[in-house]
């Protein structure tokens, strides 16, 4: 709630002052799914993790297996290489450390909560 009233209130400044503000709203669908492990686990050697911090949530990640069941047909067994339990504390967070770097290069307004992101930037509208 703290970063959706943050945002609603720079852009309302913004506007309340006659500067035109573009916005971009993003919403990753399906995000905690598409998270590759290797990825993963690369970011959190690159932010200063532990190696027995980097073991552990690799030894946690890994050794998951799917299939799919269709009207009573089942797929081969397949290795899960992707994606972050939801439900849990840390779906949210390794999600975080996933994305942590989206912004590098923006040169607006970039806010973040776990599968969201609010872009927001002043337009030069002089010739309007």
């Amino acid at each position: 709630m703290t970063n959706l009233i943050a945002f609603c209130d720079k852009v309302t400044s913004s506007a309340g002052v006659g500067q035109a503000v573009d916005i971009v709203y993003l919403d990753f669908s399906k995000a905690f799914d598409t998270v590759s492990h290797s990825l993963l686990l690369e970011k959190l050697v690159h932010y200063g993790s532990d190696k027995w911090s980097v073991w552990w949530m690799r030894n946690w990640l890994t050794g998951h297996t799917h299939r799919v069941v269709v009207n009573r047909s089942f797929s081969n067994w397949q290795p899960v290489t992707s994606g972050v339990p939801q439900g849990i504390v840390l779906g949210p967070m390794l999600f975080s450390v996933f994305i942590n770097d989206l912004d590098d290069g923006i040169k607006c307004i970039l806010m973040r909560y776990v599968n969201e992101a609010k872009l927001n930037g002043e337009v030069d509208n002089l010739g309007v």
